[in-house]
């Protein structure tokens, strides 16, 4: 079932995927970017991997260490736990298919040698937080023909879609697995705790944005000081906490004014 989707967050800014009514540890999300206040997507996590496809228009994607900017018939992959935000390029229409999977969902039972040889080395990467697949050579075109199949599948569900669907991820994992090897190889190190704490200030706004709250409150939410609170929300989103709240409080503001009668102010 291809999934219309809207945006909610949990504990530590964890997006709440919504159900798919098959059971499969696999989603594809379609989002109109145009549905949100300036076409800001907020900033959210999850611990199942996306590859994105841009159906229509651009979009920017933004990591705590990256912007790209993403145009349609391209697609991006994001790895898991890695914090991220979309906003379109104003006056376009944006149109993204997300597909969303447990690594599970390709390797099989926990453990097993697929899971070791070919989903551990890709998540557990640190220098792979994302990976641009632009239509400009054969392996990157298979993989973005592989992403339209599966589109195509969830949205008829013809007899054995699930494991088609299964069958068409895993050749793009291979490829992705290719052409990744350069990037995997590569020696980084990053700031865990910045990513945690980050998660957890985030999520915190988002959780008690209606309320009065204060420096020392959102840095409370990862047990640091204000000074340092404001350094990660720099370090990790190019922003200050209360840049990011005030946006964040405009964005609900605007969703309610959308999707109820009731009033804002309430």
């Amino acid at each position: 079932m291809l999934i219309k989707t809207d945006f909610r967050a949990g504990e530590n800014n964890e997006e709440i995927l919504p159900e798919n009514g098959t059971g499969l540890p696999y989603r594809c999300l379609l989002t109109d970017l145009g549905n949100f206040v300036n076409g800001d997507f907020p900033w959210h996590w999850h611990a199942e991997m996306e590859i994105d496809y841009i159906a229509a228009g651009e979009v920017f994607l933004r990591t705590g260490e990256e912007m790209a900017l993403l145009r349609k018939g391209e697609a991006i992959f994001i790895n898991s736990g890695v914090m991220h935000a979309f906003r379109a390029v104003p006056g376009k229409e944006c149109q993204v298919y997300a597909h969303l999977f447990d690594m599970h969902y390709l390797s099989g039972a926990p453990g097993s040698l697929l899971e070791q040889k070919y989903l551990l080395p890709v998540i557990r990467s640190q220098s792979l937080q994302t990976f641009h697949i632009l239509p400009d050579g054969e392996r990157n075109i298979q993989m973005i023909a592989d992403l339209n199949k599966m589109a195509e599948l969830i949205r008829e569900e013809p007899f054995g879609y699930e494991f088609t669907i299964r069958s068409a991820l895993s050749a793009l994992w291979c490829t992705l697995f290719r052409q990744t090897e350069e990037i995997r190889a590569r020696t980084v190190v990053r700031n865990r705790q910045d990513d945690e704490r980050i998660k957890a200030m985030v999520g915190f706004i988002h959780g008690h944005y209606r309320e009065h709250i204060t420096l020392e409150d959102i840095a409370k939410a990862a047990n640091i000081s204000g000074r340092e609170c404001s350094r990660c929300f720099k370090r990790c989103i190019n922003d200050s906490p209360f840049g990011y709240l005030n946006r964040y409080r405009v964005q609900m503001a605007a969703r309610m004014l959308l999707q109820s009668k009731d009033s804002i102010m309430t």
